[in-house]
This record gives structure tokens, sequence and C-alpha cells, in this order.
């Protein structure tokens, strides 16, 4: 039995181990009644220990995937046992920050736990209220639901409590709407500010500016608060919080921003910005005229990146914290895989913050290479 596995810190070994053996199963690769090598064997081949090894084969046993007999061994169960087995649905709706690559994570995290999954595309309130409560009456098993939030501060709140009130797990791909109830899993921005300014900070960068375009308030407010207590003393001269849409043309945003650190008479050597989109655009103003003391002062772009921008002149300036969506699938399949096997108790909330990795261009670019295949 092939057992080449190369193991990841970022998630429990028992949990990539099961996945494993859950893709042989469901793909037929391990055929049905098939006799597994002993723990003691798959623990050798695996590299871990004995206990690793048990702990995966119970989880896959009680999806009734796996078949332990006392005094015989572990097979693989045949179908129409693991027909019988309850197959989770998950409805996941998406907002205007969820790209390809967001889905692609998920679908392979979901699929790690042989889960029927449901996807449905909503990003406005109404939308996501009506899907809610169809999903809800359809008995779902699990829901996941990126929340929509609309520019008067309203969400769907009453719903997701109504929900859990009704004994169906909820997972929100977000923090912004606390206090439900609800499982979170979300992107720890404020770690990454922390980590993005300490870098510049030892390249002896110190007048630096922080630049966030939002047009939902509550989000801006809530991650300027959450920024404020992560930079504390640590020497940011000044965040920019600015009521623009970041969707708009990246060129225009850029222009934005610039016309705004006049305005304040502001002439920093860095500039943090909070989407790869933003730094790009702010890159294309400081190659218009007027701007030439500005170019020649700022030394370096850094943002929280979603994807790698391929240009060489920018990429030579330009440093990412890349958001990358195969470890929020990851995240997202712990949160999903303690409330299926019930180890997770009612009412018990699993935050999940998902890092921004500080990558190179082209270890962004193979990691995103990778997603995409």
């Amino acid at each position: 039995m092939q057992s080449q596995l190369e193991l990841t810190p970022r998630m429990p070994y028992y949990l990539q181990i099961a996945r494993v053996l859950r893709e042989r199963i469901l793909s037929g690769k391990l055929a049905e009644g098939l006799k597994l090598p002993t723990e003691a064997e798959l623990a050798q081949s695996f590299g871990v220990s004995v206990d690793v090894v048990r702990k995966s084969q119970r989880l896959l046993a009680e999806e009734k995937l796996l078949r332990r007999i006392r005094g015989q061994g572990t097979f693989v169960a045949e179908f129409s046992s693991r027909r019988e087995s309850k197959i989770a649905h998950i409805i996941l709706f998406q907002n205007s920050y969820a790209s390809s690559a967001l889905l692609t994570s998920i679908q392979r995290g979901t699929q790690g736990l042989s889960l029927d999954v449901n996807m449905i595309s909503c990003n406005d309130l109404e939308g996501e209220a009506k899907r809610l409560e169809a999903a809800q009456a359809e008995g779902r098993r699990i829901i996941v639901s990126s929340p929509a939030l609309d520019a008067a501060d309203h969400d769907n709140s009453i719903i997701y409590r109504r929900i859990l009130a009704g004994g169906t797990p909820l997972v929100l791909v977000d923090r912004h709407v606390a206090g439900t109830g609800a499982d979170l899993v979300w992107f720890d921005y404020e770690t990454a500010m922390f980590d993005a300014t300490k870098a510049l900070l030892s390249k002896n960068l110190h007048e630096i500016v922080f630049v966030q375009p939002e047009t939902d308030y509550r989000v801006l407010r809530a991650r300027r608060e959450g920024w404020q207590r992560a930079l504390f003393g640590i020497g940011l001269d000044y965040a920019i919080h600015m009521p623009l849409d970041p969707a708009q043309n990246p060129l225009e945003l850029g222009r934005s921003v610039l016309r705004e650190l006049v305005a304040r008479n502001l002439s920093p050597e860095a500039v943090v910005a909070s989407s790869e989109r933003l730094a790009w655009g702010i890159f294309l103003a400081l190659q218009e005229t007027g701007y030439e003391k500005m170019r020649e002062k700022i030394q370096a772009l850094t943002a929280i990146a979603d994807a790698p921008v391929h240009d060489p002149a920018f990429n030579k300036i330009f440093s990412g914290y890349y958001r990358v969506f195969a470890d929020l699938g990851q995240a997202l399949e712990q949160v999903l895989e303690a409330r299926l096997s019930g180890r997770a108790a009612a009412g018990t909330v699993l935050n999940q913050p998902v890092p921004c990795r500080a990558l190179t261009y082209e270890e962004a670019e193979r990691e995103f290479r990778q997603i995409r295949e």
C-alpha cells in the first residue's frame, strides 16, 4: 500500500492521514472489503505514531468508510453500509471577496470529508436570507455562509440565530458578524498588519502609512480597531481609512490615495495597503507626473494580497502577505470535522483565524498555480 505523504504542521496529522485514506476509498483505489495493513505498519509508512493512525481510522470508522473487527483487523467498508451513512450538504454563499481560488480550496477541503457540497452564489442580504431559510427547511446538515452586509450596516444575524436555535450548525466565513453563536473562520488581517509593519521597521523604514479603502463602514471600523490594538506602540506613523469602493479601477484608487497623502502633507518611506489591488493602483499613480518627490521617497509597498501582480517593476518594491486560500480550506475542514464527529459540543463556537503568510512573488505564484490546477 503506497503511503507517501508530506505532512504539514498547519493541520493535525490524523486529519491529513484520514483525508488520504478517505480519498483512496472513495476513488476506489482501496477496494471494498480490503484489509488494511496493521496500525504499526501504517504508522511506519506514514512516519507518525500508532496513536495518530488509530485516531484517523476511528474517524473513518465513524464515517462508515472503515470496519474495525476485533481480532481480525481493519477493513474498507462495503458500499451498501457506506450508503447508509449521513452525507452533509453545505451551502456556500459567495460574497464580493470570494474568488475562484477560495471556492476551489473549500471544495477540496470539504471533499476530504466526503461531503455532498451544494454551492450557491449570493452577495445581497435578501438573497442570502432566502437561501439560508431554504437550506434549513431542506434539512441541510451544515450550512456555510460568507455573510452579506448592506451599506446601512444590516445583516442576517436574526436568521443565523434561528438556524442555530433549530440545531443546525452554521459556519460563517468572516468574523465581522459576531455574537450569533456561529462558528467563525477568517483571515487574520491584524497579525499580518503587525508582521508587515515590523518587517518594514527592521529595514529602517520608519515613516509608514497604512491605507484601507472600504465601502462597508462596520468592516472598516472593526479592522481599524483591530489594527490599532495590533500596532499600538510599534511605530506606524499614520493610518488612512477612506470610504472608497475597493472594487473600482485600481488607478483611480491609487490617485485618490496620493491626493489624500498630499492633502495631509505626508510623504512616507513605505505604504502598507489593504490589498494588492490597492498597492498596484498606488504604484500606477506614482508613475504619473506631479508625484516625482513622493515616488523617490517611497521605498516599499506592502499589502495583504489575494494574488500576485504580474509586473517586474512593481514586484521590485512590493512585498505581500498573501491570503492563501488553501489555508482557509484546511481551517474550514477542521471546523466541519469537529462538528460532524461530535467533538464540538452544541453552543461551542469554533474560531479559526487563518494566517496571511509572507511569501516572495515566486512563492505566491507557485501557490496560486497549484490552487488553480
